[in-house]
């Protein structure tokens, strides 16, 4: 039976919709262990989103199999493939559904990452990890601190100083831009390479002093090289002269064969020159001068041609070695470069016990590389029975090679275990992910040869079935015919046979058999004219498909970069049309939430004007101060008197002493209510105050230590919105990727085909001791001895910049508008080109430029329409008297007793909240006094007060180790409501519902939350239930 089934998918093929049905199909076929198979099936999938995504369509096929009386399609093929009845069907999947929803942690479906994760920390210790080591995923900013340290150093570090200052020469000698800090953060991206660990560490094998006596040796041979060239030309050149000769004396004059010996005295002369046909002749024929006749001739060509064989087989021999050593002599500094930075981010992580988790995949693979049965492993092999892999294409080497052995322990028991993936929408390879390992299975790479591995891919081939997922169900016909035909067409003229298989038999067939329309815009245009020529296409095509009965809301813009985006978006919202983009709903780039973060600038430097001006500009900007009163309050910033002063002129009272007793959450909401920032910018200010909740949460409540965060956060953190918003999306080309829209517009589709990058490559040379290197990728390189290099980069970036075109164009489900225009000035191989060429070979030329394909008329059923009801956010309400919690014992001074009195009962609750049974006091009691919530003279009162809560006799069964408990559980209603209990414990003949209480006793006011905890408990199956409340003060037990 072939049990390692791999689906190979493409745009709009239901790839989702299989994984689906092969999940339901597993969890479904066993009528006796319904509440058993899904427990041992592991989805994973690349991003939160798609996890989420899955998760959503499984149990909204359970549900609709459940509750509808016609079968959904998922329904009829589970029917046919499990050989059931609808009604068994039905039955079957109302019972897994129910478990599902209240087994939920048992719902493994979830990102790559987060599985790695769950390894990691289970077996910290033995991939020598810090026990309390911290996850970093935001790998930028962290680079982004090494940087700043690296900068921190200059002048005080000597050896630091001259690398910085060699590379900075280097660049400038390659015409590259020099802004230090951005080609630094560019460079360091060289360590984030999955395969950066084996270079840096063949690379730490030579200390600073043997990298410069190399830098030497490569620069002796190059001025030994340059010399030798010089010397034998100006030997030739002198004899000329001595001769009485000049340049009409010779063949083709100063273009003949006489240049070769100037391009050899200026140390010009290429890998090609010695082969030129003019310079051949006149050696194979010893006939370097036009005239012949004179006695002394014969004599002058012998000699010369003496002297340009010699040059010749210098250069045959040593020009490849030439031109490597002149290319490692510019990159030792920038070698020791990456030996610092790796230096510095390596203290860095072991200072802060910082871990990516894209090191986790290398810690793995280290430990388990050559273990026929992996121990760290074993727990998990025993859980999972089935693999479901999507998004394959985007999987990294070693991230598959620890995925490996699951697989090959699965598929020894039997169990069926799926790929899903699309080579052609691999766009992530800068994230390491490897579209070869791909398109190659069953095949698995093995360059250590590893009997292991090997033993492991002839699992794979044993148990391996192919299968084409070849039907677009998202696309109209005109729309796949045009993707079918120019992605055929491109494959076979830009990839090589290697590269190319990822293309082959791509063509789709179709299901919707509706008429499209396709336009393209191609040619040149003054730079000048660029972006408007862009911008009043877009509005023209936004225009149109409005007048055809679209919604903003069913066009989407696609940018192959995120400037790009923010200038059509700009120009939109000029234009009176609404847009949603990733610029817009960044936080940082919303008025009032810039006027909080200035607010806040000013609590942490009073001597920030500015930024206290700003927030006083902010109340005259939003109407809620007259232009006197803003003058006014000018007037007293500008007399050194604080912010707090200037407000009090404008008539908003602030008391500058909370602050100072608040935490930084607290200060942010006093801000926002004094001055109104919630009243046109609610929801900015949520997810505003989510981030700084979160900040709490991980970090501390210093406020300083906040700003920087946010500094670096600021370019992420943004707001979430409903789908149903009607608004033209604008989006990056890899944001887009998963999603669908009625109308695509792909504006500047005119990006270069090849960037010569940074790259680690292996010298492979017996003349060179230096046994990495890294090296821009240019055509120089071909001539070092790099070619392959050279050639497999550009290969790969071919095929990036194919599988952008083909994510960006199979998006569009009726319309796709394609601007591929470029600017007269640009010069660059550019994505258009291909484009142009495809388009004059199928439709010739057009004298204005425009293809167009299809048709434009109005076709029924082409688009959906948004039936969801419009979503408004409330305005942020706070009290008057807002009573904020503050739990941190900083902030507890001089507070009253009826605030120590709240703080003591979130106190008792978060540490009961911990313990299911006496055992855990010590341990709770510990990490509330690390997490800050009590000092150490608090312990031992909390601690004595606790211990007779969990000794009372009529509680202390509820604690025992053997009790089934669940502490603060979240029970969902049928009516969407949410409670918590404090602890429910659940026994052979009842439950009990346990909840603390703190203060002055209130039966009746806790009645109805008790009877409401006890409706939601019933609903879910539970008909004895027992409600306790616990006064903790009082030690009083009342059973309900």
């Amino acid at each position: 039976m072939s049990n390692f089934v791999v689906y190979k998918s493409s745009a709009g093929s239901g790839k989702t919709f299989t994984l689906v049905k092969e999940y339901l199909r597993l969890a479904l076929h066993d009528e006796k262990k319904l509440s058993f198979n899904y427990k041992k099936i592991l989805a994973v999938t690349f991003t939160n989103k798609a996890a989420a995504e899955m998760k959503q369509r499984v149990i909204d096929a359970l549900s609709n199999i459940s509750n509808f009386e016609e079968l959904p399609p998922t329904g009829q093929i589970l029917c046919s493939e499990l050989k059931i009845t609808p009604e068994e069907l039905r039955k079957r999947s109302k019972f897994l559904l129910s478990n599902i929803l209240h087994n939920y942690s048992d719902f493994s479906i979830g990102t790559i990452d987060s599985f790695t994760h769950k390894i990691v920390k289970t077996f910290a210790y033995d991939l020598n990890l810090p026990v309390n080591f911290n996850l970093e995923t935001d790998v930028e900013g962290f680079y982004e601190k090494v940087v700043s340290d690296l900068f921190a150093k200059l002048g005080e570090d000597g050896y630091l100083t001259r690398l910085l200052k060699s590379y900075s020469f280097n660049k400038a000698a390659d015409n590259s831009s020099w802004d230090p800090e951005q080609q630094i953060l560019d460079f360091v991206k060289l360590l984030q390479k999955e395969d950066a660990e084996s270079y840096i560490e063949q690379l730490n094998k030579f200390n600073a002093d043997e990298l410069e006596d190399f830098r030497k040796e490569f620069y002796q041979f190059t001025s030994g090289y340059a010399g030798f060239l010089k010397a034998k030309a100006n030997e030739a050149l002198n004899f000329i002269k001595q001769c009485s000769l000049v340049d009409g004396d010779f063949w083709h004059g100063k273009n003949g064969p006489l240049n070769f010996f100037h391009k050899c005295f200026n140390n010009t002369v290429g890998q090609e020159d010695p082969s030129g046909s003019r310079l051949t002749e006149a050696i194979s024929k010893n006939k370097w001068l036009k005239d012949n006749s004179n006695s002394g001739a014969q004599k002058i060509n012998e000699h010369l041609t003496s002297i340009a064989l010699q040059l010749i087989n210098y250069i045959t021999e040593n020009y490849t070695h030439f031109i490597l050593c002149e290319l490692l002599t510019k990159q030792i500094y920038p070698l020791m470069l990456i030996k610092k930075l790796e230096e510095i981010s390596r203290d860095k992580k072991i200072d802060e016990q910082v871990v990516f988790i894209s090191e986790f995949n290398k810690k793995i693979f280290d430990l388990i590389n050559n273990e026929p049965t992996p121990f760290i492993y074993e727990r998990l092999g025993e859980k999972y029975h089935h693999y479901l892999l999507d998004e394959f294409q985007d999987t990294s080497g070693l991230q598959w090679q620890n995925i490996l052995p699951l697989l090959d322990n699965a598929l020894a028991g039997g169990w069926f275990n799926l790929i899903v993936g699309d080579g052609k929408q691999s766009i992530y390879r800068w994230r390491n992910a490897n579209v070869k390992q791909f398109a190659n299975l069953p095949q698995v790479e093995n360059l250590m040869n590893s009997p292991i591995i090997s033993e492991r891919a002839e699992s794979l081939k044993r148990n391996f079935r192919k299968e084409i997922l070849n039907t677009n169900y998202r696309s109209v016909r005109t729309i796949v015919e045009f993707n079918n035909d120019l992605f055929d067409s491109l494959n076979k003229d830009l990839l090589n046979d290697s590269f190319g298989v990822i293309y082959d038999k791509q063509a789709q067939l179709i299901k919707n058999e509706n008429t499209g329309y396709v336009t393209i815009h191609t040619g040149k245009t003054p730079r000048e004219e660029f972006d408007s020529l862009n911008c009043s296409i877009i509005k023209k095509n936004i225009l149109d498909a409005l007048a055809a009965d679209y919604q903003y809301n069913d066009i989407c813009i696609i940018c192959r970069f995120n400037y790009q985006g923010s200038l059509i978006a700009n120009y939109l919202v000029d234009q009176s049309i609404p847009v949603v983009s990733s610029d817009s709903l960044l936080l940082k780039n919303n008025l009032e939430v810039n006027t909080l973060v200035n607010f806040l600038n000013y609590l942490n430097n009073k001597e920030d004007t500015v930024s206290a001006a700003s927030v006083v500009d902010y109340l005259f900007q939003s109407g809620q101060i007259s232009n006197e009163q803003m003058n006014a309050a000018f007037k007293e910033l500008a007399s050194r008197n604080s912010l707090f002063e200037a407000l009090r002129r404008c008539g908003v009272v602030i008391s500058e002493n909370d602050f100072l007793l608040s935490n930084l959450f607290d200060n942010c909401i006093d801000i926002i209510r004094a001055i109104g920032l919630n009243k046109t910018a609610p929801l900015y200010m949520r997810f505003f105050l989510d981030e700084v909740n979160e900040y709490l949460v991980t970090k501390n409540s210093n406020l300083s230590q906040f700003i920087t965060w946010w500094q670096t956060r600021a370019n992420k953190a943004s707001v979430i919105i409903p789908d149903n918003t009607n608004a033209v999306r604008i989006m990056t080309i890899h944001g887009s990727k998963g999603l669908e829209f009625p109308v695509v517009i792909v504006p500047y589709c005119c990006w270069t085909q090849y960037k010569a990058n940074d790259s680690w490559v292996n010298i492979n040379s017996e003349k060179v001791n230096l046994p990495v290197a890294v090296v821009s990728l240019t055509e120089k390189i071909k001539s070092a001895g790099l070619e392959a290099e050279l050639e497999l980069e550009k290969q790969e970036q071919t095929l990036d910049n194919l599988n952008l075109m083909y994510v960006a164009f199979t998006r569009a489900i009726a319309r796709l508008h394609i601007i591929a225009t470029s600017a007269e000035s640009n010069k660059q191989q550019l994505v258009n080109q291909w484009l142009e060429k495809y388009l004059l070979n199928k439709y010739g030329a057009s004298a204005d430029n425009f293809y167009e394909i299809g048709s434009a008329k109005k076709t029924a059923g082409n688009h959906k329409k948004n039936n969801l009801p419009p979503y408004d956010l409330m305005p942020i309400v706070f009290a008057a008297d807002a009573s904020v919690i503050k739990i941190k014992s900083d902030y507890l001074q001089s507070i009253s007793e009826n605030e120590h009195a709240k703080k003591q009962g979130i106190v008792f609750h978060h540490v009961l909240s911990e313990i299911k049974q006496r055992e855990d006091l010590p341990d709770a009691l510990e990490q509330a006094f690390l997490e800050g919530l009590i000092t150490s003279i608090e312990i031992l009162p909390i601690k004595e007060k606790l211990i007779q809560v969990l000794e009372h006799p009529l509680l202390k069964g509820y604690y025992e180790p053997t009790t089934n408990t669940r502490l603060e559980s979240e029970l969902i209603t049928r009516e969407g409501e949410v409670f918590r209990p404090d602890k429910i414990v659940f026994t052979a003949t009842e439950t009990i519902i346990i909840d603390y209480k703190t203060g002055k006793q209130n039966h009746k006011k806790y009645y109805d939350q008790m009877v409401r905890y006890e409706n939601a408990i019933k609903s879910m199956g539970y008909d004895s239930v027992k409600k306790i409340l616990v006064y903790i003060d009082t030690l009083e037990i009342v059973e309900l």
